[in-house]
C-alpha cells in the first residue's frame, strides 16, 4: 500500500506535468524526486543529460515555463529560475506565470491579481477567479456576495463587457460565444451581439473554425460567424490538420475537409484527430493509426492508442503496462512490467517500473534513474 502511495506522488506530482506540456524548449530541466533521510520526499530539477542542478529540497514544483517554475516550500509558493534562485516567495493561494505576456497571476487573502518579475503590482488584486486566457484577455468571474458574474479582462486591468450571468466563451480572433443552455450567441469585444444566429452547443475554434450546432445538427462557422459547413452531421469535432472527425445518419466516423466533404468514408467505431499527420481510429475492439489517406499504416491491435507527439505514440494492448512506439509503429522498448510512461518532451520521457521511476531518450536508454536500480534488469529493448 505504501509504494502504491508513492509511486501515485510521481505520478501526480511528475507525470501530469509532462503530460500537460510538450512544447520543446532550450535547455530544458525536467523534474526529480527524492526520499530524504526523514522519509519525505522533495522534489528538483535534472538537465537533459541527467545531471541534478536543483537539488530536492522543495515540497512540489512545476514545470518551468520558459525562464521560470513554480514551487512549493516550507508552506509558501514561489518562483525560480533555472539556477534554483528565488524571484518570487511569498504566502500566496496560487501563483501562476503567464511567459507569452510575462505576467504573474497571484491569489492572495482571497483576491485575484498580476504582476511582474520584479514582484511590482501590474494590475491590483479584486475578488474575480480567472479562468482563462487567449488572445490578449482573460476571461473571469466576478464574485458578487453569493453569485458569480462572467466577463473579460484585458492587460490593463479594465473589464470590456458589462458582467453577465451568461456563460461566455474565450474570444477567438475577435469572437465569443455567449448564451445559455441551448441558447448562445456571437458577440465582438465590445459585448454586441454581431448576426442573428442562435446556437443550440458550439465547440471551440480550431483552424479558423468552430463546430456549431443548429436544429440538432452539427456544422461549422468561421471567425466572423459565417456559416461555411451548413449543419449536416449527428456528431462534429475541430479540425486538425485540415480534417475533422464527423459522423452522419448515426453511421460510423469518418474524416471531412473544410468544404463539408467526406475525404476519409465513414468505416471507424471510434476515430481521433490527426497530429503529425496521423491519426487513432477504432474498429470493433481494438486501435490502430490510419494517415492523412485513410490508410492503415500501424495494425488495428491496441486496447488504447493515444496521439502522436514529438514522433511517438503512448499504446498498450488490452489492460497491459503502458509502451511507446514511433511512427512505424515499432516499440522502442519491451513494455513488460512497466506501470506506465508519458509522452517525449525535449527528447526524454518518464518511465515507472517496479519501486523506482527514470526518464528515457528515443532510443530507450536510460539517462536517469533513481530507486532500485535492480529494478533495470527487467529492461530489455526490442
Amino acid at each position: 500500500m505504501k509504494n502504491s502511495i508513492v509511486l501515485s506522488t510521481i505520478i501526480f506530482f511528475i507525470f501530469i506535468n509532462l503530460c500537460n506540456s510538450q512544447k520543446n524548449e532550450e535547455n530544458p530541466l525536467f523534474i526529480i524526486n527524492h526520499i530524504h533521510e526523514d522519509g519525505n520526499r522533495k522534489y528538483g530539477f535534472m538537465n537533459q543529460n541527467g545531471k541534478v542542478v536543483i537539488e530536492p529540497t522543495f515540497d512540489r514544483v512545476y514545470d518551468f515555463q520558459k525562464d521560470l517554475a513554480k514551487v512549493h516550500i516550507d508552506n509558501k509558493k514561489g518562483l525560480i529560475n533555472k539556477k534554483g534562485e528565488f524571484l518570487i516567495i511569498g504566502e500566496y493561494q496560487y501563483l501562476y506565470y503567464y511567459d507569452d505576456e510575462d505576467l504573474i497571476h497571484f491569489e492572495k487573502d482571497g483576491k485575484t491579481g498580476f504582476m511582474n518579475k520584479k514582484g511590482e503590482i501590474v494590475i491590483p488584486a479584486r475578488k474575480v477567479i480567472i479562468d482563462g486566457f487567449q488572445d490578449g484577455l482573460f476571461k473571469i468571474r466576478v464574485i458578487n456576495k453569493h453569485s458569480y458574474k462572467h466577463t473579460y479582462l484585458n492587460m490593463k486591468g479594465d473589464t470590456i463587457i458589462k458582467p453577465t450571468h451568461n456563460y461566455l466563451s474565450s474570444f477567438y480572433e475577435n469572437i465569443a460565444f455567449l448564451g445559455r443552455y441551448k441558447n448562445y450567441r456571437l458577440i465582438n469585444r465590445k459585448g454586441k451581439i454581431i448576426n442573428k444566429l442562435v446556437f443550440e452547443d458550439h465547440k471551440v475554434f480550431s483552424e479558423g473554425l468552430a463546430p456549431v450546432r443548429l436544429n440538432g445538427k452539427w456544422g461549422y462557422i468561421n471567425s466572423k460567424g459565417k456559416i461555411i459547413i451548413e449543419p449536416q452531421f449527428d456528431i462534429a469535432y475541430e479540425f486538425k490538420d485540415g480534417l475533422a472527425v464527423a459522423r452522419r445518419d448515426n453511421e460510423k466516423y469518418g474524416y471531412i475537409n473544410k468544404k463539408g466533404k467526406f475525404v476519409i468514408k465513414p468505416k471507424f467505431d471510434l476515430a481521433y484527430g490527426f497530429n503529425e499527420a496521423l491519426a487513432s481510429v477504432k474498429i470493433k475492439y481494438n486501435y490502430g493509426y490510419i494517415d492523412k489517406k485513410g490508410n492503415i499504416v500501424i495494425p488495428v491491435k491496441f486496447g488504447d492508442a493515444d496521439k502522436f507527439v514529438n514522433g511517438f505514440a503512448r499504446v498498450r494492448k488490452n489492460n497491459q503496462h503502458w509502451a511507446m512506439i514511433n511512427t512505424k509503429g515499432e516499440y522502442i522498448y519491451n513494455p513488460v512490467n512497466f506501470l506506465t510512461i508519458s509522452n517525449f518532451k525535449n527528447n526524454l520521457a518518464l518511465v515507472i517500473y517496479g519501486k523506482s521511476y527514470g526518464y528515457i531518450d528515443k532510443k530507450g536508454n536510460f539517462v536517469y534513474v533513481y530507486g532500485d536500480k535492480n529494478d533495470l534488469k527487467i529492461i530489455e529493448k526490442k
